[in-house]
């Protein structure tokens, strides 16, 4: 796929009574880093149902560095409920915690809920031992993910954009495939 396809969100308008249904529209993704690989898996829009000026979305991005393989981050982007259309890149999250990242739950504009589906995740060290761990914890449904709850705390308060520091509380381990 080129590398526009790879960058595609699809916003679809709820149906109200009495309007005609409406096609999916594209977002587009400003000031998205160039080079910067783009797989989307779990989405979430805080708050989920506003018009408030500082409205966030925040992308499991299954990223791929040639550097380092495949590395699982967090994408945030600000977005208005106005234009949902355009969203505008603010930063990309990135933990040691993030190991396979799967689903996340706002909540609010600065924390979450968010699983990982996996602890032993192919690409991931030696290529053989990686996919073989990955396979054998898929395959006997070995109970390795977890659930955890992160906050972003600002190193400049006076500046949403700045950077941030993740701070990152287990709250539930021992699950198999956590979603």
């Amino acid at each position: 796929a080129s590398e526009e396809l790879r960058r595609v969100l699809w916003v679809y308008p709820v149906r109200q009574q009495g309007k005609r249904r409406t096609n999916p529209k594209k977002i587009e993704l400003k000031d998205y880093p160039a080079g910067h690989y783009f797989h989307p898996l779990g989405v979430k829009v805080y708050p989920s149902q506003s018009f408030a000026e500082e409205t966030y979305m925040y992308v499991i991005n299954h990223a791929k560095d040639p550097n380092v393989g495949y590395e699982t981050v967090i994408e945030q982007f600000s977005i208005s409920w106005s234009d949902p259309t355009a969203a505008t890149y603010v930063r990309t999250l990135r933990s040691p915690h993030f190991v396979s990242l799967n689903a996340l739950a706002l909540t609010s504009s600065t924390s979450f809920y968010v699983t990982n589906d996996h602890f032993f995740v192919p690409g991931y060290g030696p290529k053989f031992l990686g996919d073989s761990l990955n396979l054998v914890e898929t395959l006997l449904g070995l109970p390795f993910s977890w659930l955890a709850h992160v906050s972003l705390q600002p190193t400049n308060p006076e500046n949403s954009s700045s950077i941030v520091k993740i701070e990152h509380e287990g709250v539930a381990r021992g699950i198999a495939f956590a979603n």
